[in-house]
């Protein structure tokens, strides 16, 4: 059971931060806290630890539905925010190692002090870990912007530049690209698409929305009497194109591009998540349209090395 909790203006150094105007069990908590320990001795601790804090309190944590569908946005009260949020919050930290490292520390501050005065059970921020260094294994699976505008320019055939751009634009999987039918892409008003991906990885349905230019390039592939179940990336023969194929049409690509050919489709896909969250895209939104069952393996993109994203547009 969760208790409310009773401050007086005297428990506040007023002065400096303003606490005594507060209005919310979350508030009153923070003024106890701030007042607590080694802080109450150091100001400047107590004024970083109230910029986290507001900081943290108009965090716009995202609303999940029983599909696993993000259906929008909002503030939590600290008796409300799981795991699972406070990884999605880590993720967005931007600034150095350091500045994330004390923004954790500081939360996590928070909540075993919560758990102490008896305003939480247990604190969800004891599993939270600080922004993993960027490994030399998902470094090198990472393109750069200019590194995708290159295989693009090197593409020889309307198939090739279609194969290329969809991949990178949709995050999606060689497999699930592969598989796309004319019937699962539908256009949006921005100029660009969606696509429908059935079956996907663990079973599950979900959409992938791709840039104005990516579905451009897809209706060059397609003809007037092309029929709405026939495959977007299709043989002579009306089947789909196989794997081992699109690899070689990849590979292709690199090297008159002058990249490794040891990269492949699943780089491209890497690249998105990367790019997306460089760019300060919102690491719920990736994971729905990347398919991951967890928003802790979206967030590992958010600390891969930066590159020069500066746009989607591909």
């Amino acid at each position: 059971m969760t208790h409310a909790i009773t401050v007086t203006t005297q428990h506040v150094n007023a002065g400096d931060y303003a606490l005594c105007h507060a209005t919310t069990n979350d508030d009153r908590l923070v003024a106890m806290w701030l007042q607590s320990g080694k802080r109450a001795n150091s100001p400047l601790t107590q004024a970083s630890y109230l910029r986290t804090w507001r900081s943290f309190s108009a965090f716009q944590f995202p609303i999940v539905d029983e599909a696993g569908d993000v259906t929008g946005y909002t503030r939590k009260p600290l008796q409300a925010i799981t795991l699972e949020d406070l990884q999605v919050w880590r993720s967005q930290l931007t600034g150095k190692d350091t500045t994330q490292k004390t923004a954790i520390a500081t939360v996590r501050s928070l909540f075993s002090f919560a758990v102490r005065v008896g305003y939480l059970r247990v604190s969800p921020a004891v599993m939270i870990e600080t922004p993993p260094a960027p490994t030399k294994a998902h470094t090198r699976r990472v393109l750069t912007q200019g590194n995708i505008e290159r295989m693009v320019d090197a593409c020889e055939t309307d198939r090739e530049s279609a194969l290329i751009r969809c991949l990178y634009s949709s995050g999606a999987r060689i497999s699930e690209v592969l598989a796309l039918r004319w019937q699962d892409v539908t256009p949006r008003d921005n100029g660009g698409a969606v696509l429908y991906i059935a079956d996907g990885k663990g079973h599950k349905d979900r959409e992938a929305g791709i840039s104005a230019a990516t579905y451009a390039a897809l209706l060059r592939l397609r003809d007037e009497d092309t029929p709405d179940e026939a495959f977007v990336f299709a043989t002579r023969n009306g089947l789909p194109v196989d794997r081992q194929s699109a690899h070689k049409t990849i590979k292709r690509v690199l090297r008159r591009a002058g990249l490794p050919d040891n990269a492949s489709a699943h780089w491209l896909r890497h690249s998105h998540a990367t790019h997306v969250l460089s760019r300060g895209g919102n690491v719920a939104d990736l994971q729905a349209q990347l398919g991951h069952a967890s928003l802790a393996t979206t967030s590992t993109y958010a600390h891969a090395e930066a590159f020069s994203a500066d746009r989607l547009a591909i």
